[in-house]
């Protein structure tokens, strides 16, 4: 999972250069908390990030 993680924060900080704000969009799948390890690796680099969950908890 880590190497996913890395892919995916790599291409995302290829395509950010020059910027400093981004959304992390994201549902409720197995997948989901991998966004805070994404949001991590960005705040090291100094790109403030914003999260966002798209569904309801369950009660």
């Amino acid at each position: 999972m880590r190497n996913a993680e890395r892919a995916v924060f790599q291409r995302i900080a290829a395509f950010m250069k020059g910027s400093d704000l981004i959304a992390i969009i994201n549902g409720a799948g197995n997948n989901s908390g991998d966004r805070f390890i994404i949001a991590r690796h960005l705040l090291i680099m100094f790109i403030m990030v914003r999260q966002y969950k798209l569904f309801q908890m369950k009660k």
